[in-house]
């Protein structure tokens, strides 16, 4: 085939696909389409006119679905849809773990979190455990992890409506190490902190956290007592 014929084949092919895709799309039946919504899709482009359909917990279909069939349908006309946002200092480690619904963060469109600032949910030690007993028992939340894999694997049984990551936080490192102390930590300290880090790093810990104010407001506090 010439390559004029064969570039003409192509486009017309590729059109026939598209064409094809978009009556599938049509067609199909969704759980919900969200219709009608202005749609941003994170990268920057301007945003697009569009219906959005849903299938279990995935995007299924961008684009017309006017005359798709769905268990249900969302009018979402004048506004926006858009990639959930990202909190990139939460504090809510503890509270995912008590209603796995998180609401106060989806309502405002976070569906990532970050946390870990300064202190971190894990890794612990009995001694660090026992002290977050009263609060696990008032909230029902069984205290059954050491690591910080431990912990993501409890938070994944709790099928959270959000993500969350965590960076592993200095303050939590060296309370698990010396306690409360006020002093410089000493080189065998400071050798099985670096373990602990290394160990939580590998386990999915973002990076290393740290909030010196309050161990500063912590130490200026027991100096003056």
């Amino acid at each position: 085939m010439p390559r004029k014929g064969f570039l003409r084949f192509s486009w017309i092919l590729a059109a026939l696909l598209l064409i094809a895709g978009l009556s599938s799309a049509q067609q199909a039946r969704y759980d919900f389409i969200i219709s009608g919504a202005h749609i941003i899709d994170g990268t920057g482009a301007p945003w697009v006119a569009g219906d959005i359909g849903i299938t279990g917990d995935r995007i299924a279909a961008i684009g017309d679905l006017r005359k798709a069939s769905s268990a249900k349908r969302v009018n979402a006309a004048n506004l926006v849809v858009a990639p959930g946002f990202i909190d990139v200092q939460g504090q809510s480690e503890f509270n995912v773990l008590v209603d796995n619904r998180v609401a106060s963060k989806v309502s405002q469109g976070v569906t990532t979190e970050i946390t870990g600032e300064g202190d971190s949910i894990a890794p612990v030690n009995d001694r660090m455990r026992k002290e977050g007993e009263d609060a696990a028992r008032k909230y029902g939340v069984t205290l059954d992890w050491y690591s910080l894999a431990d912990y993501f694997q409890h938070f994944e049984r709790t099928k959270s409506t959000i993500n969350l990551g965590t960076f592993v936080g200095a303050g939590g490192i060296r309370n698990y190490v010396m306690g409360e102390n006020n002093r410089p930590a000493t080189p065998v300290e400071l050798d099985q902190m670096r373990q602990l880090v290394a160990q939580a790093m590998q386990q999915g810990a973002f990076g290393v956290s740290t909030a010196l104010e309050y161990s500063g407001h912590l130490c200026l506090y027991r100096r003056n007592r």
